[in-house]
C-alpha cells in the first residue's frame, strides 16, 4: 500500500515537473466568459480568472499577446449588443489574473450568430490587435481595423464584402492577415484565402482554396501556415495541410480518417515542439470532442484526450503560451 502511494505521488510530481520543463501552457476562454488553463496531457480545464459577466464570446475570437501577457478577444457586450475588444491580464505584476486590462469599443455589429464574420489577431511586433467585423457605416461590409489597446485608437484599413463561413479562419503572418472566406463561383460556394497588408490595408493575395481550410496556424520558424482541410475530390476525409504564403503552394501532410468535425475552428500551435491542437470528433454533432494533438515532427497524432462530451460544454477559444 505504501509502495502504491509512493508510485502515485511520483507520477504526480513527474507530470508537474514535465510541464515545468516543457515550459508551456494552453489558455482558453469558457462560457460564460472566464479565463481558463488547459492541461494538454488530459485536456482538463482549470479556472484562473473571474467571470466577465457583461461579455459573450463566439468561437475562435481570441488572440494571445505573449510578450505583454494579454489575452484578447472580441466580445459581444450584453448590455447593449455592441462589440468590444477585451484584453484579459495574464501578468501577476499588472493585477489580478483574468481581470480586464483593456476594453475598447469597436464599430462592429452582431451578426445572426455571435462572432460570425469577425476576427482578432495580435500583431506581435507592435502589440496592436487586428480585428474585423461587419460595420453598419459601410453598409454592413467587413471592416478591417488596427486597434492600439493602450490608447483606444482605431485605424481603419480596408472594407470589403465576402460571404462568411460558419467561422472565419485567419492567421497573422509577417504583417499580412490571411483570412478564409466563401465566394459564389459557378453557382457553387467556393473557398478563398484572402491576404491583406495590416499596415496599408491593401489586398495582396486572393487564392483559390480547394481544401476549404479551417483552423489556420502560423509557424514563424518555417514561415508556413498549417490548417485542416477536406481532401478533394470527394471531401470526405480530414487532412492536415501546409500552405506556403510565399509561393501559395499547398502540401498534404497527414490524413485524419477518424476525426472529422472540428470545433469551429478551436485550435492552437506549439512552435517549440511543433504540435498542432484541434478539438475534433468523429463527425456527428452530438459526439464527444477530443483535444487532438498532432506532431508535425512525426506527422502523426500523439495524444487525443477527451475534451468535452458535447460542443455546448467545450471552451470557446484556445491559445498556446510560451512561459
Amino acid at each position: 500500500m505504501l509502495k502504491l502511494k509512493f508510485n502515485i505521488l511520483f507520477c504526480v510530481l513527474f507530470l508537474a515537473l514535465l510541464n515545468l520543463t516543457l515550459g508551456y501552457s494552453l489558455y482558453g476562454i469558457s462560457h460564460p466568459v472566464d479565463l481558463v488553463s488547459v492541461n494538454p496531457q488530459d485536456a482538463s480545464i482549470t479556472q484562473i480568472g473571474s467571470i466577465i459577466s457583461h461579455e459573450s464570446l463566439g468561437d475562435n475570437l481570441g488572440s494571445l499577446d505573449n510578450k505583454n501577457k494579454i489575452y484578447y478577444f472580441l466580445g459581444t457586450n450584453l448590455t447593449d449588443s455592441k462589440i468590444d475588444l477585451v484584453g484579459l491580464n495574464l501578468d501577476p505584476n499588472q493585477g489580478e489574473i483574468g481581470s480586464i486590462r483593456y476594453e475598447v469599443r469597436t464599430p462592429f455589429i452582431t451578426a445572426s450568430y455571435i462572432g460570425i464574420g469577425e476576427i482578432c489577431s495580435v500583431d506581435p511586433n507592435t502589440g496592436d490587435v487586428i480585428v474585423m467585423g461587419r460595420d453598419p457605416k459601410y453598409n454592413y461590409q467587413h471592416n478591417l481595423i488596427r486597434v492600439t489597446p493602450q490608447t483606444g485608437k482605431l485605424q481603419e484599413l480596408a472594407q470589403f464584402k465576402f460571404i462568411d463561413f460558419g467561422s472565419d479562419s485567419h492567421v497573422y503572418a509577417n504583417g499580412i492577415e490571411w483570412i478564409q472566406f466563401a465566394v459564389k463561383q459557378d453557382n457553387q460556394t467556393a473557398s478563398k484565402l484572402v491576404a491583406f497588408d495590416t499596415y496599408s490595408g491593401s489586398q495582396v493575395y486572393e487564392i483559390d482554396d480547394k481544401y476549404f481550410l479551417s483552423g489556420l496556424n502560423y509557424d514563424q520558424a518555417t514561415n508556413s501556415i498549417y490548417g485542416l482541410g477536406l481532401k478533394p475530390p470527394n471531401y470526405y476525409t480530414r487532412v492536415v495541410v501546409k500552405f506556403n504564403p510565399n509561393n501559395q503552394l499547398f502540401t498534404e501532410l497527414l490524413e485524419l480518417p477518424h476525426q472529422f468535425l472540428l470545433m469551429a475552428p478551436m485550435t492552437t500551435y506549439n512552435p517549440k515542439d511543433q504540435i498542432l491542437y484541434y478539438y475534433l470528433n468523429s463527425g456527428k454533432i452530438t459526439d464527444p470532442l477530443y483535444l487532438v494533438e498532432i506532431s508535425l515532427k512525426y506527422n502523426k497524432i500523439i495524444n487525443s484526450p477527451l475534451g468535452c462530451k458535447n460542443i455546448n460544454e467545450c471552451i470557446m477559444d484556445l491559445h498556446y503560451s510560451s512561459e
